[in-house]
């Protein structure tokens, strides 16, 4: 019917014509829905990525001073002569160091 009346140009009873403007009307409003779930399931993704990024980042600062530890103990291991032992000496007497000033400053307060 309404291509009929397009084509003739009778213009088409109201209720038909109240009819098209609340279809018109209703895919406007769905595709707007959809244009904004799709607009914030992307911001959310992009969220998500950023987030993972950071924790993977962080997770690399975590660790990269524990190989580098590692890689220096191995070098010190290879170089023989006790040098691993002298460092595991002079670390320990930092720590006991440390200790001892922690409790002396306990102490003052």
């Amino acid at each position: 019917m309404l291509d009929a009346s397009l084509i003739a140009g009778i213009d088409p009873p109201p209720e038909v014509e109240s009819a098209l403007a609340a279809i018109n009307t209703a895919h406007n409003m769905v595709s707007s829905d959809i244009s904004l779930a799709q607009a914030t399931a992307d911001q959310r993704i992009e969220q998500s990525k950023r987030a993972a990024k950071i924790e993977s980042l962080k997770a690399e600062a975590e660790v990269q001073p524990r190989v580098s530890l590692a890689s220096q103990l191995a070098e010190l291991k290879s170089a023989g002569g006790g040098a691993l032992r002298a460092y595991v000496r002079n670390v320990r007497l930092g720590v006991q160091s440390d200790q001892e000033w922690r409790g002396v400053l306990a102490l003052r307060n």
